[in-house]
């Protein structure tokens, strides 16, 4: 992802607002469980991320 790129996000969004020395304020916090591209608006590509394996750990993981 990238800036400008048309995202999507899943989680809790939670907003805030307040008054400090007479200015009022407002605060948006996204707490995000999943983010992705929007396919709506264009394609994707998927890319699997590959970690390497530690010496002496079989390749399949646990």
């Amino acid at each position: 992802m990238t800036v400008g790129e048309p995202l999507l996000a899943r989680g809790r969004l939670r907003v805030r607002q307040g008054e400090r020395d007479g200015k009022r304020w407002t605060s948006a916090e996204i707490e995000a469980t999943a983010a992705g591209h929007d396919l709506a608006r264009g394609t994707s590509s998927f890319r699997r991320v590959v970690r390497a394996v530690p010496a002496g750990e079989p390749a399949g993981g646990p």
